[in-house]
């Protein structure tokens, strides 16, 4: 029987699942909300709460199963809270928070696979919006992604960042 935690699983191509890891106590993370990413046949995922912090993780996981979370995120000195998605660009994670960082309103960051995090942009409830959600992508160099309020009429921006 699982949490209600969330889980990691795999679907073989006749359809066959198969749970690869059962977040169960909160420690290892809880809620994953996005898709892992592939990093050199190590998956990274992220999960919106949970943790040493309460506030979210990376994690690693092989295809056996063995999963580590790598950060823990815990609000403003921690680099944001409940992250999103992660992209994969040259050896280097990226992703959102939807809250946390320098003001309560979501972060951008970079993060290195041994979990040196380090925040990119602090949205600030102005004109660059608050509480990125959703999958950013990269375009040449660039990282766009979307937030759900703030900008010019309070409904959200698309915003371009050059790491």
């Amino acid at each position: 029987m699982y949490g209600d935690y969330g889980t990691v699983f795999s679907v073989s191509k006749v359809g066959a699942e198969e749970v690869s890891h059962s977040f169960g106590s909160g420690s290892d993370g809880s809620h994953p909300i996005a898709g892992v990413t592939d990093v050199e046949g190590t998956l990274y995922g992220t999960t919106a709460k949970g943790g040493a912090h309460g506030e979210g993780t990376v994690f690693s996981i092989t295809t056996s199963g063995a999963e580590q979370v790598v950060h823990g995120f815990g609000g403003r000195r921690r680099g944001g809270a409940s992250p999103g998605s992660l992209i994969h660009v040259n050896r280097t994670l990226y992703g959102t928070n939807a809250g946390g960082g320098k003001y309560p309103y979501g972060t951008v960051f970079r993060m290195r696979t041994d979990g040196a995090v380090y925040v990119l942009h602090s949205f600030g409830s102005g004109s660059d919006g608050e509480d990125p959600e959703g999958s950013s992508i990269n375009m040449k160099g660039t990282l766009y992604g979307t937030t759900y309020a703030g900008g010019s009429y309070d409904a959200g921006t698309v915003f371009a960042l050059r790491p």
